[in-house]
């Protein structure tokens, strides 16, 4: 059963947002009696597994854009809230989604959840997996991807899901990069160096998108100062839904980014460990 803050959740989006009444009931209803019957549709794309991930954003140092069924949410008119943030609908943001899901770029790697949207509602609740997550996105999903795209695992930095990552490996990396950190609750990171360089953006939390062009004038006004060259510099966004868009649009820029998400929280004391 739902606790009172995840129905107080749920109760914002529709105070902020209520048309989004008609999608949240849709959702449910595809849920439960439609979205297994497209799983076919899924079936000739190349999903890569956990570790082929890390390394196809290492060995070919590719930005990552990790996108959960708060992807399918958004796009379809829905808010998101959650415990410690969120962010209210917006048209803009959802026109942004649908345009990186649909992004083809040979320096980003869009990853899913394939191991939820592949499986059929029963299968997701025979391993415990909420059937809410990805089960109502397989009707919409196959709009955006191309099957000559190769899709990396959103979950790759998952340790519950990934229980064997390669933080060596993703500790030698950082070594060789200026890292730039923008997340909120920035003071988490204030003793760590990460790379030859590690510089720390604070942003809110709630409806980030609100002032995005500023945080991304920020950015590149930071590493402009700094002087650092786009081929040595890693940024590490968390940003919740505004990450996606910031992730691509420094791709487009030349520079690689990290949509880490809550990597940052789960895998917090491995980076410590690797980096004392």
């Amino acid at each position: 059963m739902a606790s009172i803050g995840a129905w107080k959740n749920r109760l914002h989006k529709f105070i902020d947002y209520p048309p989004a009444i008609v999608p949240f009931l849709l959702k449910h209803f595809y849920l439960n009696y439609i979205a297994d019957k497209y799983l076919p549709l899924y079936k000739d794309f190349k999903f890569l597994n956990y570790q082929d991930t890390i390394d196809e954003i290492i060995d070919k140092q590719k930005s990552i854009i990790r996108f959960g069924d708060e992807a399918i949410d958004m796009t379809l008119g829905i808010g998101l809230y959650y415990d410690n943030w969120h962010q209210k609908y917006e048209k803009k943001l959802a026109e942004r989604y649908k345009e990186v899901l649909a992004a083809s770029h040979p320096r980003l790697l869009v990853g899913l959840h394939w191991e939820f949207f592949t499986k059929t509602k029963k299968q997701l609740e025979e391993i415990n997996i909420p059937a809410q997550i990805w089960t109502h996105s397989k009707v919409y999903l196959h709009k955006y991807l191309d099957k000559s795209n190769v899709y990396g695992a959103a979950l790759a930095f998952q340790p519950k899901y990934n229980q064997h990552i390669d933080y060596e490996k993703v500790r030698d990396y950082f070594k060789t990069k200026h890292i730039v950190i923008v997340t909120g609750r920035i003071e988490r990171f204030k003793h760590i160096k990460l790379g030859k360089t590690t510089d720390l953006l604070p942003c809110p939390t709630n409806d980030v998108w609100s002032m995005y062009d500023k945080l991304y004038a920020d950015i590149l006004q930071l590493v402009k100062n700094k002087g650092y060259d786009k081929k040595d510099t890693l940024f590490l966004i968390s940003l919740a839904c505004t990450a996606k868009v910031m992730v691509y649009d420094l791709t487009l820029e030349g520079y690689q980014a990290w949509d880490t998400g809550q990597f940052f929280d789960l895998a917090f004391r491995e980076i410590e460990n690797i980096v004392s």
